[in-house]
């Protein structure tokens, strides 16, 4: 409406590099976690891959036992108890993780600067920078390159929510598992819009390289149903076969899972939903409610997690009033 006095010029929110200037911005407000040094699970990292403690004769698929090494046996809990192990743990214990690429991200570091954890953390924020990168292209991709997407992906670029992946070297699993499934996303969303057919081979190629990264890229399979449920027209058969490489993908990947006893068992933070699935159902009533109030309050939504049950219903109380 000239009328009115619109602006036609772009606004900066929907310029064509935006997602590099938001990645750099990323990196620049990340940047104190340089000095935070090595924290918590990191330490048992160190020790694991510069043989400080002695590790276990590893029978699964992990290649340096990073994310195993509580592995359920009443023998090695008894033992790993010396090394800071509460010693009020389940006997059996059972926290062990299939992520083979993030193991060896972590092995890279110590191979290149074991003595600087300065480095370690940035290698952390690269893969941060990463991340905001390819959201800011993806809702690009789905919302075109508007000022709408531009301010989704500036407010995700700044979310305090990220924090609890950069605070310790060993969540970088997360970033990369996100990095990567974010791409899965997009080449999948490429290839049913644009016919990209790169993107027949390279979406399900993502999706193996972010399971082999972390668990927690199975949640990007939520994500493709829901954009093949609400946002793919076509029709229902061309929808599936687009979404059959993945599943199976997911189903071959649970299988070997599963087979080589990865899972979680007694911890009361990871709950397995194979293995126990009552608990899970519970754990996601308990949970998902903290989940969404955490993106709007300042308190991590791990710490209500580990906090006793009286602290931790009156803080959710207050949190979601």
């Amino acid at each position: 409406m000239p009328g009115l006095g619109y602006d036609k010029k772009r606004s900066w929110l929907d310029q064509p590099n935006l997602p590099y200037y938001l990645a750099l911005l990323a990196m620049v407000l990340t940047l104190p976690v340089l000095s935070l040094g090595l924290q918590m699970d990191d330490l048992t990292h160190r020790a694991i891959l510069l043989q400080q403690i002695p590790d276990r004769n590893l029978q699964d698929l992990s290649l340096f036992g990073l994310f195993s090494w509580i592995d359920g046996n009443p023998l090695r809990i008894q033992h790993l108890s010396e090394f800071g192990l509460p010693w009020w743990s389940y006997a059996e214990l059972k926290v062990t993780f299939w992520r083979p690429l993030t193991e060896i991200a972590h092995w890279i570091d110590y191979q290149l600067w074991p003595e600087v954890p300065a480095l370690m953390h940035l290698q952390n924020i690269l893969w941060f920078a990463a991340v905001v990168w390819a959201v800011a292209n993806l809702y690009r991709r789905i919302m075109g390159p508007s000022s709408v997407a531009g301010l989704a992906a500036l407010l995700y670029a700044v979310s305090r929510t990220h924090a609890d992946s950069l605070i310790m070297v060993a969540c970088r699993s997360s970033l990369m598992a996100t990095f990567f499934g974010v791409l899965t996303l997009s080449a999948f969303i490429r290839r049913v819009n644009d016919g990209w057919k790169p993107g027949v081979v390279l979406g399900p190629g993502c999706l193996v390289v972010a399971l082999l990264s972390a668990e927690y890229a199975i949640v990007t399979l939520a994500y493709l149903m829901a954009y093949t449920a609400f946002l793919d027209h076509r029709d229902l058969k061309n929808r599936f076969l687009s979404l059959s490489p993945y599943l199976a993908v997911l189903i071959i990947w649970m299988v070997i899972y599963k087979v080589a006893g990865f899972g979680s068992l007694g911890s009361g933070f990871y709950t397995d939903p194979l293995s126990e699935p009552l608990l899970f159902l519970a754990a996601v009533v308990d949970r998902l409610p903290v989940l969404f109030a955490v993106q709007f309050a300042t308190l991590p939504g791990g710490i209500l997690m580990i906090l006793p049950p009286a602290v931790s219903a009156t803080i959710r109380t207050s949190t979601l009033v």
